[in-house]
């Protein structure tokens, strides 16, 4: 499931909590364009992504890499001109290696190695 929303990362490190820092999502050319944080939800382990530039009104699918070699499409996403564009994505089993948002071309528009 993929929810939208405004939130703030957190990982568990010993006795507290402490904000997560995310991962920059960056273009093919190096620019950052967002970034992707790992954190927990009611269900386990989630993604924030969250973009802050990025030409509105496209759809981006957003691609999981995993450790095994194989990817999993999990949502379609379009870039609001205004507002936040922050989404959280369940995390399947399996180590996640990186996030992908793929144009609808098929070609990879950013990506967050993690």
């Amino acid at each position: 499931a993929v929810t939208g929303a405004g939130v703030t990362a957190y990982l568990r490190r010993g006795d507290g909590e402490v904000p997560a820092r995310g991962v920059p999502l960056l273009t093919a050319a190096g620019a950052r364009v967002g970034s992707v944080s790992r954190s927990y939800g009611e269900g386990g382990p989630v993604l924030v992504v969250d973009v802050d530039d990025g030409p509105p009104g496209r759809p981006y699918t957003c691609r999981l890499r995993l450790a095994d070699g194989s990817s999993r499409d999990v949502a379609t996403w379009s870039l609001a001109e205004h507002g936040p564009n922050s989404w959280v994505v369940e995390v399947p089993a399996g180590e996640v290696t990186a996030v992908e948002l793929v144009a609808e071309g098929g070609a990879v528009w950013s990506r967050a190695q993690l």
